[in-house]
């Protein structure tokens, strides 16, 4: 096949370079992008968890794992909505994942290394300013 050498690119065409040798391979498809999680209960709910008894990740996927609170080393995993919204605060810098400890899968009964979930220092502030804001702001509804 003979293109043309220009230097630029011409408008309504596909610019993306040809293999020296093989086939064709169409480019990846773009990542999937999720929606951002609206549910301001949510995010307080998930933000005083990850304060206490806390989150962990646990594998390559970094599957959400919640701590149980009467046992330091035992968690359960979380629902694919609170999954979501740790993965989205961690990514919005409000939590971020903290150093490799063990912990026993609750309904497994084995042991695996996981990362922390924790709340920096210096967002938990801003954090609890936000949760009593929205407090003072609740629409009330009409008895």
């Amino acid at each position: 096949m003979v293109v043309p050498v220009t230097g630029r690119a011409r408008r309504g065409r596909h610019t993306e370079q040809l293999p020296l040798f093989g086939e064709h391979t169409p480019p990846p498809p773009p990542p999937e992008v999720r929606a951002r999680i609206a549910d301001d209960d949510l995010v307080e709910s998930v933000g005083r968890t990850a304060i206490g008894p806390g989150y962990v990740v646990l594998g390559a996927s970094e599957r959400v794992y919640r701590r149980e609170a009467d046992e330091i080393y035992a968690v359960v995993r979380v629902p694919r909505y609170e999954h979501d919204t740790v993965h989205q605060l961690v990514t919005d810098g409000v939590l971020k994942i903290g150093h490799s400890i063990t912990v026993t899968i609750t309904d497994r009964g084995r042991q695996y290394r996981a990362s922390l979930v924790v709340m920096p220092n210096h967002t938990r502030p801003i954090f609890d300013k936000w949760c009593r804001g929205r407090r003072h702001h609740r629409p009330t509804t009409p008895s």
